[in-house]
């Protein structure tokens, strides 16, 4: 799969439940810029999903694109599991990992024949760091105070902690 197929299931996945979160945005621009993706084919690419959305689900065209010779074939295991891992976290963006988007996840996932454990440990990995986040959130809410600034800090070094987990468990993945 190349950059721009890549980038197209990205936003077609994240058209999936209807709309596009601020958050989904900002992962999506992340993510753009970590495949190369510029302004110009960044643009194009958001153009063409959302025409292709008004007649098309994202699990239909995916269906339809695996028909294509080479359009899932991807270099390493790593890769699969860096695509997987960024889809679960567009998925969660929006707090709404709707049925629409696991179902796409899902079928990815037993495409490339990523196994159920490693799925099982990004979803505990994605949703430790939505309840950090929002266990921050709610620290950022009292009083300032020592014990604010101290806890937010652990938590912030908590969920670095944890991402740092999902980056050795993709390095690492061997299926």
């Amino acid at each position: 799969m190349d950059k721009i197929e890549q980038a197209k299931l990205y936003y077609s996945y994240m058209l999936s439940d209807g709309c596009v979160t601020n958050n989904e945005k900002e992962i999506f621009d992340k993510i753009c810029k970590e495949i190369h993706i510029g302004k110009n084919q960044k643009k194009s690419i958001i153009e063409e999903c959302s025409k292709i959305r008004k007649t098309m689900s994202c699990i239909d065209l995916l269906k339809k694109n695996a028909k294509r010779p080479f359009y899932f074939w991807v270099h390493s295991n790593t890769d699969k599991a860096k695509i997987l891992w960024n889809l679960i976290c567009l998925g969660y963006a929006d707090s709404n990992y709707s049925k629409d988007k696991k179902e796409v996840v899902d079928y990815i996932r037993k495409y490339w024949k990523i196994s159920e454990n490693i799925y099982s440990e990004m979803i505990d990995i994605i949703e430790t760091c939505s309840a950090l986040e929002k266990y921050k959130g709610w620290c950022e809410g009292l009083n300032n105070s020592v014990y604010k600034s101290e806890k937010i800090k652990q938590i912030d070094k908590d969920i670095k902690y944890v991402q740092e987990t999902i980056v050795t468990i993709i390095q690492e993945t061997n299926y």
